[in-house]
């Protein structure tokens, strides 16, 4: 196990800064959403994308939704031993796109569909794809 941890150190390092990202995003969700917007925990965010407090915890809750599939597909390439150089770019490469999703998302840089935002968030789901077809590559 210490030669996989070696092998893919940056890797993971970013992985577990994006752990702590979501860690940070889901404390601030919870605070815009129920101390500051005054919305009862427990139930689903009120408003539309106008509204800032909306767009806080939309973001993190679709950080949720694609947390999951990133660590899976980077932890199943990393076991299965693919190239330590093409998982490690994609994974920091996730992982900046995850953190510049959640900054277009709260600051509406863009259009709402097609803009900034969309193509953060399509190539993540790319790099998903990629990262789990590498895994199954090295697993043949």
């Amino acid at each position: 196990m210490p030669e996989l941890v070696a092998t893919y150190s940056t890797a993971l390092l970013a992985l577990g800064v994006l752990t702590l990202l979501m860690v940070v995003q889901a404390t601030i969700a919870g605070i815009v959403k129920n101390v500051i917007s005054g919305q009862p925990a427990g139930v689903t965010v009120r408003g539309n994308i106008e509204h800032r407090t909306f767009r806080v915890v939309r973001s993190h809750e679709n950080s949720v939704e694609n947390f999951s599939a990133l660590m899976a597909a980077s932890l199943l390439a990393m076991i299965a031993g693919a190239s330590p150089t093409w998982v490690t770019y994609l994974v920091v490469a996730a992982v900046v796109l995850r953190l510049l999703h959640w900054v277009f998302y709260v600051m509406r840089i863009g259009p709402d569909a097609g803009g900034p935002r969309t193509i953060a968030y399509v190539l993540g789901l790319l790099i998903n794809l990629a990262l789990a077809i590498m895994a199954i590559i090295a697993l043949m």
